[in-house]
């Protein structure tokens, strides 16, 4: 007989089991099994996005932070997926009509991967 996996999450705003469970639809033992992929899978992104980001790659970086938003959504990652979210936003439009330089913020880029840091951290502890 076999323990059954139980996950807890501290920041639901990091990661949002219950609702994970909920919008998946999978035990603890399967969604552990997705959020460790979710890891594997992003593991150097952060890496990826500031590289785009120093080398002014606004449309590679639009399209990072698009895919990283969706992958965060599909795990409940709202923090994530919000920060995600901007950055995929000011990337795609990082100039105005006037020409006023509307890039993406070297803060904004710090805030996704402080996010995705802290997801990568809790699902990790989620492992012990």
């Amino acid at each position: 007989m076999t323990q059954e996996t139980v996950l807890h999450s501290p920041s639901p705003e990091i990661l949002d089991i219950p609702l994970a469970r909920k919008v998946i639809g999978l035990d603890d033992e399967s969604l552990l099994e997705i959020f460790v992929d979710f890891v594997s899978n992003h593991a150097g992104m952060g890496a990826t996005l500031e590289q785009a980001y120093q080398e002014q790659n606004f449309a590679k970086l639009r399209e990072l932070a698009h895919y990283l938003k969706g992958s965060s959504s599909s795990i409940c990652a709202p923090q994530l997926e919000t920060s995600c979210r901007a950055l995929e936003h000011q990337a795609k439009s990082w100039q105005a009509l006037d020409g006023t330089d509307l890039s993406p913020t070297p803060q904004l880029v710090e805030e996704v991967n402080n996010a995705l840091a802290q997801v990568i951290k809790l699902i990790t502890k989620l492992q012990v």
